[in-house]
């Protein structure tokens, strides 16, 4: 499991109702059989601490846990104990919403809780994007790190109390990919191809080389060709990202459908052998197509190698069972029922 996909998943960790629930805990951080439990708990404790120093270091605490850590509190903040210690020795490596000041707590709430622009993805952002560091778990505690985090969270919260609507946008990172040009189709064919070892990515630079991927394939957004179609079908066997592939479907979306079509069926077997992405691209065409397109598919797949064929049709059948409309004209045209 990649943990730093658990950074956009908070939501087992919100409990608007009450303060019975811890809003964000450390064990929700390291997954079950990772590698070097005690390296996991010691990256995830320092994830947390950053933002238990945001909350001290803006008074944000509760009159009782102020109260309670008065000594604790000023030996902080004279740099003299670590929030790691504190957090793991005093708050039992988990902070509750009873914790902190009721003004605050439907921002800690949702800021944990947000996939777009939550402490999360801002901590990866400004600790490992760009970086060669491999996990938001190898991010080291410092002084200036935590100022920095707890500065953004600053933000964060300024935003969400005037009610922007944009106040959990996405931060700024290193590596914003600008618009891709190309000077001919080979060099963008050539550039694609690139990304076969995306998944081989660290960490730090995979949110780029993603960004980098997206690029490309709005580069192509309004010039179809049989070429860039194939390239885009091939990309979901070379590439086993959902955000990338979500991409590339919108992409093919808009190409003509027999194109589109075509570059499907020239890798069906290759799809269905290697991937599970058969059944979803043979239903990337709108329910409802014209009779003509239909016709047309139907004569193609009769002029197709009877193994192409046999997978094409398998995976329509598996798309109908699940409700696709297009599959299921599409088999009912080509006289074979769903089994």
């Amino acid at each position: 499991m990649d943990l730093d996909k658990l950074l956009a998943d908070f939501n087992g960790l919100v409990d608007e109702s009450g303060k019975n629930l811890p809003f964000i805990k450390v064990g929700n951080y390291v997954a079950d059989g990772f590698c070097d439990p005690e390296k996991g708990e010691a990256g995830a404790r320092r994830f947390v601490a950053a933002f238990l120093y945001w909350l001290i270091s803006r008074n944000h605490l509760s009159p009782e846990k102020n109260n309670a850590f008065v000594c604790e509190i000023e030996l902080l903040k004279s740099r003299a104990l670590s929030f790691t210690w504190l957090l793991k020795e005093k708050f039992s490596d988990q902070i509750f919403a009873a914790d902190v000041e009721g003004y605050i707590q439907p921002f800690c709430h949702k800021y944990i809780a947000s996939s777009g622009g939550g402490f999360g993805e801002d901590y990866h952002a400004l600790f490992v994007e760009g970086t060669e560091l491999s996990s938001f778990l190898d991010v080291e505690e410092s002084w200036e790190s935590l100022e920095r985090i707890a500065l953004q969270i600053d933000v964060r919260f300024d935003d969400f109390c005037r009610n922007d609507k944009n106040w959990d946008a996405p931060c700024h990172s290193p590596g914003g990919v600008s618009p891709v040009e190309f000077s001919s189709l080979d060099e963008w064919v050539a550039s694609l191809r690139m990304f076969k070892d995306l998944a081989d990515t660290p960490a730090g630079k995979y949110k780029t080389r993603v960004k980098q991927y997206w690029a490309l394939v709005d580069a192509v957004n309004g010039r179809p060709s049989m070429e860039v179609a194939r390239e885009l079908v091939m990309t979901y066997l070379n590439v086993d990202d959902s955000s990338v592939q979500e991409s590339v479907w919108r992409t093919l979306r808009s190409f003509p459908y027999l194109l589109v079509f075509t570059a499907i069926l020239e890798n069906i077997e290759e799809l269905s052998q290697q991937t599970e992405w058969a059944p979803t691209l043979v239903d990337i065409f709108d329910d409802n197509l014209p009779a003509d397109t239909l016709d047309k598919m139907v004569r193609q797949l009769e002029e197709t190698p009877t193994e192409s064929r046999r997978y094409y049709l398998e995976a329509l059948e598996e798309a109908g069972r699940t409700g696709s409309l297009h599959a299921i004209q599409l088999l009912d045209r080509s006289c074979r029922k769903i089994s």
